[in-house]
């Protein structure tokens, strides 16, 4: 093999030191105007949210918060989001007045505020124009968990089968619009209902002639009476 030309080499030396040269200057220029490039300026009305998300005491640190506007509608949509920082600090920009639900989000972990409805839990909130909202904190708490096992008359496992959870206080259920929380049995009969809020529950399985929340219709089309724990057929015989 012929060696390389030392004139050759020499001039691609020259060539990429020659262009070294003149890119430094540009990526000099490059940086600096990125430096004095202002951030986008805020709306004139737009306000800011800041708080922080703890889950069992420690910083919350990757969980969402939500910012939703206060009365439900099935095309409504998120006005705001944020994810909290390492510390659990969460901070939203240009946000618009009006009354909005502030939501935190966290698989596993509730927030039960006061204001806390059956759509979303969270915190109520006034905005008006131009305003700093800080210190809005949410301390959450890992969810309860109720499960169970249903079996049919037999004494053998009810198969995709609904199991309803309401609120045993009925000032609880009012307040979030008697809205329950409907599982399905798996091949075994067992149901497991996680990410509750603290609270007195009843739990019932089928269905009554009154509602259509557990339908208690599986592929075989068979379903079961309306039966709370531990067997009784109606709520005020019903345990928590």
């Amino acid at each position: 093999m012929r060696p390389k030309s030392p004139r050759l080499s020499l001039a691609h030396l020259l060539l990429s030191l020659i262009l070294s040269l003149i890119a430094l200057p540009l990526a000099n220029a490059a940086t600096a105007a990125a430096a004095q490039q202002p951030n986008p300026p805020e709306a004139k009305d737009a306000a800011s949210i800041m708080g922080r998300v703890t889950r069992a005491g420690r910083p919350a640190s990757g969980a969402d918060v939500v910012l939703m506007p206060s009365e439900w509608s099935p095309q409504m949509n998120a006005i705001a989001r944020a994810k909290a920082d390492e510390d659990g600090r969460f901070r939203m920009r240009n946000v618009p007045p009006g009354r909005y639900y502030l939501s935190p989000v966290s698989p596993g972990f509730v927030f039960a505020g006061s204001d806390t409805s059956w759509w979303m839990p969270g915190q109520i909130i006034n905005v008006t124009a131009g305003e700093e909202l800080k210190d809005m904190d949410f301390a959450l708490t890992r969810g309860g968990v109720i499960s169970g096992r249903v079996l049919d008359p037999d004494g053998k496992p009810a198969v995709a089968q609904y199991v309803t959870i309401i609120h045993a206080d009925l000032k609880e259920r009012k307040k979030r619009q008697d809205n329950p929380s409907i599982h399905e049995t798996d091949d075994r009969g067992v149901y497991r209902a996680w990410g509750l809020t603290p609270g007195r529950y009843f739990v019932y399985a089928g269905r009554s002639s009154e509602n259509n929340y557990a339908r208690g219709d599986n592929d075989a089309g068979v379903f079961y009476p309306q039966t709370f724990y531990p067997s009784a057929t109606e709520e005020a015989q019903a345990k928590v």
